[in-house]
């Protein structure tokens, strides 16, 4: 397993690389906001080179704003424009909450196996 961290502070999004029929797994975690975004994005772009399925992890975000939906939202958008998959993997209330406040549950679909 190779990782790579978007951030050397303690909540960074973290890239894991998964070997075989795994997808490559975005580690998210605590405040996913304006602030953050821009990490995310370089994290999320690092996650989808070279891979057919990304699971976003997200059990432990505590907020989710609008600026840190769009990433996800453009990264699922990206990998659906390649023929790829992306999922969120067991989501937080945080997140759950703002991806159905937003109307955009289809295009971010969850995939609750560990």
């Amino acid at each position: 397993m190779n990782r790579a961290s978007g951030t050397s502070s303690a909540e960074a999004f973290i890239v894991v690389e998964e070997s075989g029929e795994r997808p490559r797994t975005l580690q998210l975690s605590g405040v996913v906001d304006i602030a953050r975004a821009r990490v995310l994005l370089d994290a999320a772009r690092s996650c989808c080179a070279g891979c057919s399925s990304v699971a976003i992890e997200c059990s432990t975000v505590e907020r989710l704003d609008a600026a840190g939906l769009q990433v996800l939202l453009a990264l699922a958008r990206k990998l659906r424009d390649m023929k790829l998959d992306v999922r969120l993997r067991r989501p937080s209330d945080a997140v759950t909450a703002a991806v159905r406040l937003a109307g955009v549950a289809t295009e971010l679909p969850t995939d609750e196996a560990p």
